[in-house]
């Protein structure tokens, strides 16, 4: 009994053993075919995608490469096959909007560049619009005009006429001489010529209103332009003492031209 159970032990150890390395190989076996099905299917998506048209038609596959037709046909395939085509269908069409919606951007971006560069070299030459230059100058002679100690003398709605009166005068000059003056003469008419007008408009604005109601009106005349907020009076009163101040100013400018 002792040695048959002993050989009966040995042939169980025996065949353990045999099982053990047989799995351990077969287990090796499927883990490479394994590997090499997941390259094949990943692979599958760019070689071999159904060609439509010609038999003998040559495409070219999302990786660049060449493609000839398939030996398989579409009735052939299984389900997954046919997705993983679907898939490499979709990623071509996607790449290729994705390289024309590039090319687009950037010639859109060149475009833009070149009109920025345009706009930039005309605004160096070319002349502000009147009201923006109109709105310059009330800026530089009400600063002027807080400042100076020569305008003193004058109070809030004096000042306020003079820049307005000033800043109109000076929209009339480059209505017609626009052109003659570039940016240092514009400067200097404002800096130095214009102040000069508003000194005497101012002396003379303040015997023309008899109430605050006119005073509003005179300035929403010179803000506006409008005539129909003067009555005779002021718009008589406001002419005479215009006149005398535009003439000076009148000569200063054409020692300019």
């Amino acid at each position: 009994m002792n040695i048959k159970l002993i050989l009966l032990g040995a042939v169980a150890i025996l065949l353990l053993l045999v099982a053990g390395v047989g799995g351990y190989f077969l287990f090796i076996g499927v883990e490479k075919q394994h590997e090499e099905n997941v390259v094949k299917l990943a692979d599958f998506g760019t070689k071999v995608i159904p060609i439509k048209g010609a038999a003998d038609a040559v495409t070219v596959g999302t990786e660049g490469q060449l493609q000839l037709p398939p030996d398989i046909g579409e009735k052939n395939l299984s389900p997954t096959e046919k997705i993983i085509i679907a898939l490499s269908n979709d990623k071509e069409q996607l790449a290729l909007e994705l390289t024309m919606a590039q090319e687009k951007v950037s010639r859109l971006e060149r475009e833009v560049q070149a009109l920025r560069a345009y706009r930039v070299e005309n605004e160096r030459y070319a002349p502000l619009p009147l009201d923006e230059e109109r709105l310059r100058a009330i800026e530089m002679l009400t600063e002027y005009f807080h400042s100076s100690k020569d305008a003193e003398r004058f109070n809030r709605f004096q000042k306020e006429a003079m820049t307005l009166a000033s800043a109109n005068a000076y929209l009339e000059i480059l209505r017609e001489y626009r052109l003659s003056f570039d940016e240092q003469e514009k400067d200097l008419i404002i800096h130095k010529h214009l102040p000069a007008y508003g000194f005497c408009f101012g002396d003379g604005i303040v015997f023309v209103p008899n109430s605050r109601g006119e005073e509003r009106s005179l300035l929403a005349y010179l803000k506006s332009g409008d005539e129909s907020v003067l009555n005779a009076r002021l718009a008589k009163d406001l002419e005479t003492v215009q006149s005398p101040c535009l003439k000076p100013l009148g000569e200063r400018i054409n020692s300019l031209l």
